[in-house]
């Protein structure tokens, strides 16, 4: 009997290279969400900071009206520049999550492909081992035979 051939093999090749490219973007696009958040978490921490300091400074009256107006327009601008970073973030969100229903549906495309392979196979399997028992029925039969010819 001839060697296991599925004909759907470079279908198959050809969904594993999409599911490979696939896993790659949506690792990148997962970078890219992650490099986001590490920007916010340190403009917070740029404003926390600040925001004491600021405060620090005010109590002990080291404040004159530059210098306030210094504090005030750089956590104005920390505040605009969060506010921006979180929008930008929503949007590195939305991506991911494009990438990873892309990803899904990928996958689903090669197991079905898959299955259906292993299917094939298990067929195939099974008319071979189908066949080589009648083969040695067969030969077990004509052995029999001759052995009985042979007696007579």
């Amino acid at each position: 009997m001839k060697q296991f051939n599925f004909n759907l093999e470079p279908v198959l090749k050809h969904r594993k290279r999409l599911h490979d490219l696939a896993q790659e973007q949506f690792f990148h696009a997962k970078q890219h969400l992650d490099e986001g958040l590490r920007e916010l978490a340190d403009i917070e921490d740029k404003v926390q900071v600040y925001r004491k300091d600021f405060k620090t400074a005010q109590e002990h009256g080291d404040l004159d009206s530059e210098t306030l107006k210094l504090h005030l327009r750089y956590l104005t601008h920390l505040s605009v520049t969060k506010k921006m970073k979180t929008q930008d973030i929503a949007n590195r969100q939305i991506e991911l999550d494009k990438r990873k229903d892309v990803l899904i549906k990928i996958m689903k495309d090669k197991k079905v492909i898959e299955k259906l392979k292993d299917r094939k196979l298990k067929e195939y399997t099974k008319d071979f081992m189908a066949q080589d028992q009648k083969n040695l029925d067969e030969s077990g039969v004509n052995r029999f035979v001759r052995q009985h010819k042979n007696e007579e």
